[in-house]
């Protein structure tokens, strides 16, 4: 309806109106069948309002071709600026789907950066490599330590149990000396 609208605009813009045409030629019909019978102030005074006619005509075809141009003008500028709205809004389109492509990514990069995050957190909630190479290799010296004491400690014992195996036996033989001893005196 809008268009049909806009069309009936531009045509009455863009078609002359013939009254003016008409009364100028009613004018001069009038002035021509008249002619004859008209004295030479009446056919001045007539010639003159012809005159009149035609140039108020000329004066509204004038206008209406100037009409005419302004709206051709005008049609090209809003056609201009309808193709640079749609490529404006195309560009902005693609800026758009660029943005959102820059967003998808920027979000999967933090959450990439919090996942990262959190399993340094956790990792640095543990000991260092550092450190724990310093702590085993300290356990592996006590280690080496303990196992030298308990060889150590293993001589000791068997010269010890060699040594009690003597003295046990001397005191087996004491005993028995001594028993021997009170058997003689008892006697």
């Amino acid at each position: 309806m809008a268009s049909k609208t806009e069309e009936s605009t531009l045509r009455s813009r863009l078609i002359v109106e013939d009254r003016a045409l008409k009364r100028c030629l009613r004018q001069l019909s009038t002035m021509c069948t008249r002619h004859a019978r008209l004295t030479p102030d009446e056919a001045q005074q007539a010639s003159k309002r012809v005159l009149q006619e035609v140039r108020w005509f000329r004066h509204t075809v004038q206008v209406a071709a100037q009409s005419q141009r302004r709206d051709c003008a005008e049609s090209t500028r809003y056609t201009e600026q309808q193709a640079t709205l749609e490529r404006m809004i195309s560009e902005t389109c693609s800026e758009i789907e660029r943005l959102s492509d820059s967003l998808e990514e920027s979000r999967n990069h933090k959450r990439h950066k919090i996942a990262y995050d959190e399993i340094a957190a956790e990792a640095n909630k543990r000991p260092s490599r550092a450190r724990l190479a310093a702590e085993i290799d300290e356990l592996n010296s006590e280690i080496e330590q303990l196992e030298q004491e308990a060889v150590t400690h293993e001589n000791v014992t068997r010269s010890l149990h060699g040594q009690y195996s003597t003295v046990l036996e001397e005191l087996t033989k004491l005993a028995d000396m001594s028993k021997s001893a009170l058997s003689v005196q008892d006697l």
